[in-house]
């Protein structure tokens, strides 16, 4: 009797002791772009309640810039784009996850530094599952420093109070805590819902997702 109390207070000690939060992304999928393939590889997983995490994202593929630079209107090129992004946030909620963190190590110079949002939706293994979702973009990594108020109130707080935000449409929605001191573009910006999915072309890849 004594050896199994001792088994089972140890059990509990793992409980508790263990990560609290196991969120997990990973994958790796291939789709056609501008003659050639884009290939993509990722495994984030959360640190923390507040979407903390780590994990890394890389990415190849021809991509067309413009040869005067981003906001030039003259000629484009295509050039073969690679890069990694070190992942320092990670939402998780049921089979779908959004990713962002820091651009590194990029063939070309200009995007390193930026930040990626990376968003994906795993809807299962097998031949009668759905296809995988994901979508994904590069962004300025700039802070919002200014404060928007109602002009005809002196004491408008404005920005400067935290909220909850949720999907309307969804009671299980535990939603995302946001305030001004947050980073201004990360993986808690928008709710899952809002973002716009592309399926993954069949026999492409995986995506998997563990909440």
């Amino acid at each position: 009797m004594t050896s199994l109390r001792f088994a089972a207070a140890a059990a509990l000690a793992a409980l508790f002791t263990g990560p609290l939060f196991a969120g997990s992304a990973s994958g790796g999928f291939h789709f056609d772009v501008n003659g050639g393939k884009a290939n993509v590889e990722f495994n984030a997983r959360t640190a923390d309640s507040t979407g903390g995490a780590a994990g890394v994202m890389s990415f190849s593929a021809p991509v067309e810039l413009s040869s005067g630079g981003e906001e030039s209107s003259g000629k484009t090129t295509t050039v073969n784009l690679s890069l990694k992004a070190d992942f320092d946030c990670v939402v998780v909620t049921h089979n779908s996850a959004v990713m962002s963190g820091v651009v590194r190590d990029a063939s070309v110079s200009r995007y390193n530094g930026e930040r990626v949002i990376f968003a994906v939706e795993d809807n299962g293994e097998g031949s009668k599952a759905a296809p995988d979702k994901f979508t994904w973009g590069v962004y300025g990594s700039s802070r919002v420093d200014w404060f928007p108020t109602d002009a005809e109130r002196d004491n408008d707080n404005g920005w400067k109070l935290s909220w909850i935000a949720t999907d309307a449409e969804r009671e299980d929605d535990r939603g995302i805590s946001i305030n001004h001191d947050d980073h201004p573009f990360d993986c808690r910006v928008f709710a899952l819902a809002a973002y716009t999915l592309e399926e993954l072309p069949q026999g492409s890849g995986n995506i998997q997702v563990r909440p």
